[in-house]
């Protein structure tokens, strides 16, 4: 046996990944950054992973390689009751070979008293459920002499006629998309099944739990003149925000000023309220309206400023004449999320779940659409928002569980042509597109954003509302179908 120094990191698990009812075993482990300085004893120290000799009986592999490693030298550096443990990572540094783990015993010798851990182990291999983040990644690569270092030159020669660069490359990863930045943290795998046992999708984005944005890298702009006219965007989506929210009272509301898009109304509240809280003021069914908190006039206001559209002011006109000054009301912190919005604002798809309303933003084009009142976005919902010659056609339906046959049917709950002058959409353009994770409690799924020569019908909203596959992915700007990678990052074997 000879005694050896060694680095070593330990894999804690992941107490979310416990499976306490089959395997009782953890599936996601979380590698230390920092390692610890051990000594450890091994026999045999010319394993590589795997050599083998044929032989008359057979093909014999070379014995798996054993460490020892006295119970005191643990003690001194982790916690009592731990030991080593599937998965851990070692590096014999007078080797300079990189090992894994796959199992630890306690070895029992004098008088019955635990001596020393015996750990089998094998050749390191990136493993997806044990995560390594880049710190530990760079110590790894700093403590070791990797092939391409030995032999980079001589296998750039031997793949130089090679012109996939993918296919020859030491380091690929599956989870890397140039296309998207997302938190992969934030995706629930959950299939999600539609009519006669279809898959429409395999998983969606949590927004709730999201640590940011989710952003796309694809620049596109629009014309009324160009040849694809027509802008359609698709999504599943579903508001998971159960949580009544308390309303308060609304003393008084009063006019402040107004500007080419907005009246600005002084809110008496009770209710704390901070810029850009977006907020519901109700009175009975009567009125209804919605409306931004701004901090633009803070300077000489002490009451919060609320601004509200011109187009939701002349519709409460026109349902109650000075309805603001016929109190009292109620006031709440709405639940409006937006789906999509570009970085320059020239493209937006905003829901708000309280007083059922989607709004669409295309250019210098918005329009607000009311659903019926007893409409609930508490379920999986799909959407298609589509500009035509003339109008606004917005498609929206719902999957339900039909109880006497148990099978899953959809539901529109609106289909409509909205009267619109879309021609005030003009030309636009944008460079990124985003899914905002501030808090917005929804769950999103299958978002595209078509361009097409076509106008929308009720035919091409169904069957996209039923397919995980796009038909004609060359029409589009956006196509996601949120899915984790089946594997971490891949390294080549060698050669």
């Amino acid at each position: 046996m000879l005694g050896m120094d060694a680095m070593y990191f330990r894999a804690v698990p992941n107490a979310n990944s416990e499976d306490a009812v089959i395997f009782q075993e953890y599936t996601l482990y979380n590698v230390e950054d920092c390692g610890q300085q051990l000594k450890v004893l091994m026999s045999d120290t010319s394993y590589q992973g795997g050599d083998y000799t044929a032989g008359l009986f057979g093909v014999e592999f070379q014995p798996i390689p054993e460490a020892h490693m006295p119970i005191t030298e643990w003690q001194a550096r982790y916690p009592q009751n731990t030991q080593p443990q599937k998965g851990d990572i070692i590096y014999i540094q007078i080797l300079n070979k990189l090992y894994e783990v796959t199992s630890a015993t306690v070895v029992y010798t004098a008088g019955e008293r635990p001596m020393y851990f015996k750990m089998s182990l094998k050749m390191y291999a990136p493993q997806a459920s044990r995560r390594e983040n880049e710190e530990l990644r760079q110590t790894i690569e700093d403590m070791t002499v990797s092939q391409e270092e030995l032999f980079g030159e001589t296998i750039s020669q031997e793949v130089a006629d090679a012109v996939v660069e993918v296919e020859t490359a030491y380091n690929t990863t599956s989870t890397v998309d140039p296309m998207k930045e997302f938190d992969i943290s934030s995706i629930v795998i959950d299939e999600l099944v539609g009519p006669a046992g279809v898959r429409i999708s395999n998983a969606y984005y949590d927004m709730l739990t999201a640590q940011r944005n989710v952003l796309y890298h694809t620049p596109a702009s629009y014309s009324p003149e160009s040849e694809r006219p027509y802008w359609l965007f698709a999504c599943w989506f579903r508001y998971v925000d159960n949580q009544k929210k308390k309303e308060h009272p609304l003393r008084k509301i009063t006019y402040f000023t107004q500007d080419a898009k907005y009246q600005y109304f002084r809110l008496e509240t009770p209710l704390k309220l901070k810029d850009g809280d977006v907020v519901s003021i109700t009175k009975g069914t009567l009125i209804s309206v919605t409306g931004e908190i701004t901090s633009q006039f803070d300077e000489c206001e002490t009451a919060p400023i609320a601004k509200i559209p011109l187009a939701e002011i002349q519709l409460m006109e026109r349902k109650l004449k000075d309805w603001n000054k016929t109190g009292p009301f109620k006031i709440q912190k709405s639940a409006v999320f937006s789906i999509i919005r570009s970085d320059n604002q020239t493209f937006e798809i905003t829901v708000n779940p309280t007083n059922p309303k989607i709004k669409v933003h295309f250019g210098n084009f918005i329009k607000e659409v009311a659903m019926t009142s007893d409409t609930s976005f508490g379920k999986w919902t799909y959407m298609m928002a589509g500009l035509t010659n003339n109008n606004l056609h917005l498609f929206i339906e719902q999957l339900q569980r039909n109880e006497q046959t148990g099978y899953t049917e959809t539901n529109v709950i609106y289909n409509k042509e909205v009267k619109a002058n879309v021609k005030k959409a003009g030309e636009f353009s944008f460079e990124t597109l985003e899914i905002p994770c501030n808090g917005s409690a929804v769950n999103l799924r299958n978002i595209r954003l078509y361009e097409s020569e076509y106008e929308m019908t009720d035919d091409i909203a169904e069957r996209d509302a039923l397919t995980e596959i796009t038909e004609n992915a060359s029409k589009l700007i956006v196509v996601d179908a949120p899915n984790i990678a089946q594997k971490g990052d891949f390294y080549s074997p060698a050669r």
